[in-house]
């Protein structure tokens, strides 16, 4: 990785020789500039290509900078620490989240926090399952799947008695999941979002819907 100054600023860019390019192209990945070319790039084309995109290029850095180093789990805000080690694994002491990592890349590491979500998101979803289907009184083996999505919290597949769970969601106040979770429950009885689905959430857990709009609400800003 090299670093360049264009207009005053200072730019971390790499270049990667692909010779079944036909063109070069410049991406941003994690802070950095990657050029990737058919062919050694000299000084001056890479400065040019800089500032013919300079605009776009810093405003997509920019956003990148304003990532915090914060995390959350059920509600808890927690400083990330990255602890380089042999073994993949999470730890919290106090107001602190340690990530033990054996690779220091984001998207490693990454993986490993999606993991440690799901694990603790499924002990709740299990802790709190058969208090949920006796209020529904739902008497089926119901099969739960967790994986990172952000567009989504939940979604519940009712002839395959089925429900995935976004991993995103554990970073959550627990009484925001068990909106979710029972929001996902409703969906075995009416498929669609019609008032009757909406009037069954209310009887079953009041105040679903100022709930749901406050949860709508929070956008956290975490580094994972």
């Amino acid at each position: 990785m090299e670093i360049i100054n264009v207009l005053d600023r200072e730019f971390k860019y790499e270049v990667i020789i692909k010779r079944s390019n036909k063109n070069v192209y410049l991406r941003i990945k994690d802070g950095v500039l990657v050029f990737t070319t058919p062919k050694r790039l000299n000084i001056d084309f890479i400065k040019n290509m800089i500032l013919k995109n300079y605009n776009s290029l810093t405003k997509t850095l920019d956003k990148v900078i304003e990532v915090t180093n914060t995390i959350h789990l059920f509600g808890c805000e927690y400083k990330v620490e990255i602890v380089k080690s042999n073994l993949n694994t999470i730890r919290i002491d106090n107001d602190k989240f340690y990530i033990h990592t054996k690779k220091e890349d984001k998207s490693y590491i990454e993986k490993i926090v999606t993991s440690f979500y799901a694990k603790n998101l499924s002990e709740f979803v299990n802790l709190n399952e058969l208090e949920i289907k006796n209020k529904f009184k739902i008497d089926f083996d119901i099969e739960y799947t967790y994986k990172k999505a952000s567009s989504y919290y939940g979604e519940c597949m009712p002839k395959r008695k089925k429900i995935i769970f976004s991993t995103n969601l554990c970073k959550y106040d627990k009484y925001y999941i068990l909106s979710v979770i029972y929001h996902e429950y409703a969906h075995f009885f009416y498929s669609g979002h019609n008032r009757s689905f909406y009037n069954l959430l209310e009887s079953l857990f009041p105040n679903y819907y100022k709930t749901q709009s406050n949860l709508r609400k929070i956008k956290y800003n975490d580094v994972f």
